[in-house]
């Protein structure tokens, strides 16, 4: 099966116009495969990533009337994480339909939570450009009721910090340690890129203007990996 008939069989299965199948396409397309900006993924992943926020942030609205902005705001940036988005695009199948470059084929790009990431975005602002916001709040409906359900209940979004303390020295006798690798000026004010180190385990990255909330929510990001184990 070639893929034109696997992006095909793909839309169908959930739902998706394949008459649209040229701005779908587009949206699988890495920059490994083509660095032209209009011929590649890049700009529909900026179109979804804001897209997909704002899905998000209107269901946690609506649904969650008992949290407070601080909450929601936590609950939200996990969901759009990188963690988060690339375990949907491997639920969903879109690993296996991804468009590389030979390199980044050989390196294994199919399996790169970035890359994943970045296609999951773009999937979303393709599937907004071609059908609508209605059709885009559907797509996304199970996966973000999923998780919200998951997150709204955790006691440890109140205090992560000192609970991944805990658990990194109890699971490798080490101290989590949290690293600016960026910083980004944006209307006169600083960004933060951050990741989370604990041993050979990464998180991240998150994006913001306070250190302190960036390392609390990088400890969230971590708090959901031990859980999981």
């Amino acid at each position: 099966m070639d893929s034109k008939e696997k992006i095909i069989r793909f839309l169908k299965s959930y739902n998706l116009n394949p008459e649209k199948l040229d701005i779908y396409t587009k949206a699988l397309i890495h920059r490994s495969l083509s660095h032209e900006t209009d011929l590649n993924n890049e700009r529909l992943e900026f179109l979804g990533d804001a897209v997909l926020e704002f899905i998000v942030t209107d269901y946690l609205y609506k649904n969650f009337l008992e949290l407070d902005e601080g909450k929601l705001s936590q609950i939200r940036s996990i969901i759009v994480s990188a963690d988060y988005l690339s375990n949907f695009a491997l639920q969903i199948g879109l690993d296996k339909i991804l468009l590389l470059g030979k390199g980044e084929e050989i390196n294994g790009g199919r399996r790169k939570k970035s890359i994943l990431s970045d296609a999951m975005e773009s999937l979303i602002g393709a599937i907004y450009i071609a059908e609508g916001i209605e059709k885009t709040r559907d797509f996304c409906k199970e996966f973000i009721e999923k998780n919200v359900e998951i997150l709204s209940g955790l006691e440890e979004l109140k205090n992560p910090k000192s609970k991944i303390q805990e658990l990194a020295q109890k699971h490798y006798n080490v101290l989590p340690i949290y690293d600016v690798v960026k910083e980004e000026k944006k209307n006169g004010e600083i960004y933060y890129v951050m990741y989370l180190r604990i041993k050979d385990l990464y998180f991240g990255p998150v994006r913001s203007n306070s250190k302190r909330d960036a390392e609390q929510l990088l400890a969230r990001m971590a708090l959901l990996f031990f859980d999981s184990l």
